[in-house]
């Protein structure tokens, strides 16, 4: 399919289709990096209100860069994976320092950018600055697949290699923003990854799935990552003026940076934890009230909730946090719903 015909029709059904964005009606760089962030990972519906709080919050890349981590990953709770969160905001310091705060208008220099990668730097500089440079996220390798019958996985290097290709071949120079922001709004409406609008498809002619009945079947992905089960019992410890113990999760694991409640692992369901056995032993009587199922990329997290009501003086490693005081704490959304059905 020449490149031209294909970027025609394209932005014909953006203009009918787009949705009204926030980033796209103001077209300020900060406000697409922000956007290209926060939707890694996440869809429009449920990143668009912690958009918004971003910005009130955080107007300018300055402010954001002027803020304390702990602050930002408050913002961010809820929307998981937070590394996003910590890359942004390291990466807002970083501007500020090597770039009198603002995001570069080169290409190669976004990607030196903390938690900016190819796709990312490619959205910034084609959206933001009009550079001729390809966005290939999930919603674009669906769509070239599908368009063009790439029957090798797109999740290994020679699939990716095949539509990174095809979508130099089909940029449309003149107008690369506008055109890239088509593409993943095409894949996110239309070619979605179940039940496709192939009937109203405006490619249906050209689309080699649709064609040879494969819609379905592409892209092609293989799934090789091992889940691993880990068994986390918490126990919300407070001590005789009712003030909860918490503390923040060490950095290497899951939920980084995050405060939580008295929590301890063990190898299964049974409560077991031999290195505090005595401080178990002073908790007694405590009883499981609820059991949750948390599911990450690569693992999950089998979640056993008590009640107690033996208070402590104090709890090494924790600090004691009035009920008021715990609000303005970043935790995750596992740890928010649990102290929300504890009603702490």
């Amino acid at each position: 399919m020449r490149s031209q015909v294909f970027a025609q029709l394209l932005l014909q059904w953006y203009g009918s289709n787009a949705r009204d964005l926030p980033w796209r009606r103001e077209p300020n760089p900060y406000y697409i990096w922000l956007s290209e962030i926060i939707l890694q990972q996440t869809q429009v519906k449920q990143g668009l209100p912690y958009f918004n709080r971003f910005i009130k919050r955080f107007p300018r890349l300055q402010d954001l860069a002027e803020s304390s981590e702990q602050e930002v990953l408050k913002q961010w709770q809820g929307l998981g994976y937070y590394s996003r969160a910590r890359n942004l905001h390291r990466a807002a310091r970083y501007l500020c320092a090597e770039h009198q705060g603002h995001l570069p208008q080169n290409y190669n220099q976004l990607l030196q950018v903390p938690g900016i990668g190819p796709y990312t730097a490619g959205a910034i500089a084609s959206m933001a600055f009009g550079l001729p440079e390809v966005a290939v996220d999930g919603n674009v390798q669906r769509v070239l697949a599908r368009l063009l019958g790439i029957d090798q996985p797109v999740n290994r290097p020679a699939g990716l290699k095949r539509v990174q290709e095809a979508a130099q071949n089909l940029l449309y120079r003149a107008d690369p923003g506008r055109y890239n922001q088509a593409l993943m709004e095409f894949g996110a409406l239309h070619c979605k990854p179940q039940l496709p609008l192939c009937a109203s498809c405006p490619f249906a002619e050209y689309c080699v799935a649709n064609r040879s009945h494969r819609v379905q079947q592409l892209p092609l992905k293989i799934k090789n990552i091992k889940q691993r089960t880990r068994y986390w019992h918490v126990l919300p410890v407070k001590n005789a003026a009712g003030a909860y113990y918490l503390r923040r999760r060490a950095a290497g694991d899951v939920m980084e940076g995050l405060y939580e409640l008295f929590t301890l692992e063990s190898p299964g369901a049974t409560l077991k934890a031999p290195h505090a056995a005595d401080l178990l032993a002073q908790l007694r009587p405590y009883r499981c009230v609820q059991q949750q199922v948390h599911k990450l990329s690569h693992q999950t997290l089998q979640v056993f909730v008590y009640r107690l009501t033996k208070t402590l003086p104090r709890l090494k490693g924790y600090r004691a946090y009035s009920t008021k005081q715990l609000k303005a704490l970043p935790v995750s959304g596992l740890m928010a719903k649990i102290i929300k059905d504890l009603q702490i």
